[in-house]
């Protein structure tokens, strides 16, 4: 198949980062504005966790933001660019792209919740909990989505009923899939595939570039626990 385009283009990917920059060049220049405690986590009563205000504990969620926002953006140009084709052609492959292209919009807006949202660094506490509801509630659309268009090897299951030929699945080999759940697959190029359980994409752990992007998965987490 051929390449398929990113979702807003590159314009698109950068949004999350320019308003993280600007939040940045904000918070050097109102400095002293900034209250001598902030809270950097949310549940759903509202604030629980607080920190004092400090180079490390501002500039470190400001850098958390960013490496959550760049695994969101990551994941849904992967969606796009570098995830198994099931279809190449027909309906069905239209149908495919709708699906990958709904995906990384999703991820896109929970990268852009992530940069406008957090973190609260000028204080105060909203009504309601503000920032895990619309997180729930982007989450929440982003799953009933997927549901509605369906993964690729469901489709294709429905679609033999209009060709008259017998289901194909995910064309994946059953042999790569351990434990039904992971996929390790060295002749397969691509580095994300649909489950073959539940909803979503999982990653091709025998592809290089796995091994490349999971340590990136664990930044935000690391920075986290280093900036605290």
């Amino acid at each position: 198949a051929g390449p398929e385009r990113f979702p807003g283009g590159w314009l698109a990917a950068i949004g999350p980062f320019a308003i993280l920059a600007a939040k940045t060049v904000y918070v050097y220049l109102h400095w002293d504005s900034i209250p001598a405690r902030f809270p950097v986590h949310w549940s759903m009563s509202g604030p629980d966790r607080w920190v004092d205000r400090s180079a490390g504990s501002v500039y470190g969620a400001l850098l958390f933001v960013a490496a959550t926002t760049a695994v969101l953006v990551l994941s849904a140009f992967a969606t796009i660019r570098a995830s198994r084709r099931i279809a190449v052609t027909g309906a069905a492959a239209d149908s495919e792209k709708t699906y990958r292209c709904v995906s990384a919009m999703c991820l896109l807006a929970l990268a852009y919740a992530s940069a406008i949202l957090l973190p609260r660094i000028e204080g105060g506490t909203p009504p309601i909990p503000f920032t895990p509801v619309i997180f729930l509630l982007i989450s929440a659309v982003y799953i009933a989505l997927l549901i509605r268009f369906g993964q690729g090897g469901t489709r294709i299951s429905g679609y033999h009923a209009v060709l008259g030929a017998p289901p194909v699945g995910d064309r994946t080999p059953d042999e790569c899939w351990k434990l039904g759940m992971f996929y390790y697959n060295p002749e397969d190029p691509a580095v994300l595939v649909e489950k073959r359980f539940g909803i979503g994409w999982t990653l091709n752990f025998g592809s290089r570039w796995t091994w490349v992007i999971v340590p990136l998965l664990f930044l935000p987490l690391v920075i986290r626990i280093f900036t605290k």
